[in-house]
């Protein structure tokens, strides 16, 4: 996965105007265990101070917007409240990725799948691989 990915990512997560010690425990493990460097970490957090509004979406590849989507959708609810202006900015990144509102609610029932395994909620116990699998297959 690309830096960009975790950029977008990191956009969504500032939504409600932090990322608590969850949001960013996970993005930080996801984005290092998909070799993203220091300097990439540094991205990431301007990313969250800047929101989804400062995001380039074209740097984004095609392949990995619906999966970009989706992690955004999963960060989005670690606290187990996704408020109004979560789902708003999920809204925006939707439309600024250039997805159909289809794919992204078959994407939000491929998170809340993944979640729902044994111990899926904890953010060290998510399994990112299944989502991307679930993704493939489903809405490939």
């Amino acid at each position: 996965m690309r830096q960009d990915v975790f950029v977008a990512l990191a956009a969504v997560a500032s939504a409600d105007g932090k990322i608590d010690d969850d949001e960013r425990a996970a993005l930080e493990r996801a984005a290092r265990a998909h070799g993203v460097d220091d300097a990439g970490i540094a991205a990431i957090a301007v990313a969250a101070r800047d929101g989804v509004d400062g995001l380039d979406a074209s740097a984004v590849a095609s392949n990995e917007r619906l999966f970009v989507y989706a992690m955004a959708y999963w960060m989005s609810r670690l606290d187990g409240d996704l408020t109004e202006d979560e789902d708003a900015v999920l809204g925006r990144l939707g439309k600024k990725l250039e997805l159909a509102d289809e794919p992204r609610m078959n994407a939000e029932a491929a998170v809340d799948e993944v979640a729902a395994l044994p111990a899926g909620s904890r953010p060290d116990r998510f399994d990112l691989d299944r989502l991307r699998a679930l993704l493939a297959t489903r809405l490939g």
